[in-house]
């Protein structure tokens, strides 16, 4: 892994001369993936959504998995940069949680629980969206690598429910007129999925109708992109928002949803 950072990091400098400037910008456009920005998280089973991460030195034991059997959760945590000159900066991220809670005999919504969720040992309540029929969120600063949820409604429930996270990511980029490179770290992380999207923040680009478009790829640490060979999403003429998403999802033996993402972004102008 170190070895393809320092042939990015090679490149990158290579392309310095002749690289568009990146802007600081005081408030990044929201970025969307399918669906919320917040994600949702799937387990790879039972045993890894149990017993996610390790606990450190100073860390509070992890808490035994509790389930009933009764519950099904829909969890989606993101987390991104608020500000450019942030990026890279876990403790100043935005982090939204998400939890979507039915009941797994009958599919109905359950709009009635008590859900708390964050970092393990300090849960906060997630008040419950009165515009969703069965959504509980919050929005936290501080991006950790393991997070905990607690879901109960009367004898169900789901306690200790432990979810791991892609590390928190920078990015940096090496635009010209036709081509560029996208890079960022830490990157090849197991099960981790990355996307990388360009917003326009004027005009749509000439080719097509929609304002954002992304490229889905391997969270290799790199992307190569050639819009005359490749027709691909930019570079953009003027100012443009670029983001690099990468995903963790971990679906159950049950079928639940259960995704950690986390993005960033950055402003250029070609």
């Amino acid at each position: 892994m170190f070895q393809a950072l320092n042939v990015v990091a090679l490149v990158l400098s290579l392309m310095a001369a002749s690289c568009s400037r990146v802007l600081v910008a005081d408030d990044p456009p929201e970025v969307a993936s399918d669906g919320d920005e917040t994600d949702t998280v799937g387990g790879a089973g039972p045993s890894s959504v149990g017993g996610a991460g390790g606990a450190g030195p100073d860390d509070p034991p992890p808490t035994p998995l509790v389930d009933t059997g009764t519950l099904s959760v829909a969890v989606s945590i993101g987390a991104g940069n608020r500000e450019a000159s942030e990026m890279g900066q876990a403790e100043l991220a935005r982090v939204g949680l998400s939890v979507t809670v039915t009941e797994r005999a009958t599919g109905l919504p359950v709009n009635n629980a008590e859900v708390r969720g964050g970092p393990p040992g300090s849960l906060v309540p997630l008040p419950y969206n009165v515009y969703s029929l069965s959504s509980y969120a919050t929005e936290l600063t501080g991006y950790a690598p393991v997070w905990e949820l607690s879901i109960v409604r009367g004898s169900d429930r789901i306690d200790g429910l432990l979810l791991e996270s892609p590390s928190y990511p920078s990015a940096s980029a090496a635009i010209e007129a036709t081509s560029g490179l996208i890079a960022w770290a830490p990157a090849t992380e197991l099960g981790v999925t990355a996307r990388v999207c360009a917003t326009t923040t004027n005009a749509a680009p000439p080719y097509t109708a929609f304002s954002q478009l992304c490229v889905d790829t391997v969270d290799s640490g790199a992307l190569a992109l050639d819009s005359e060979a490749r027709n691909e999403m930019f570079p953009f003429p003027g100012t443009y928002w670029v983001v690099v998403e990468r995903f963790l999802n971990q679906p159950t033996s049950t079928g639940d949803e259960r995704t950690v993402s986390v993005f960033a972004s950055m402003e250029l102008a070609l």
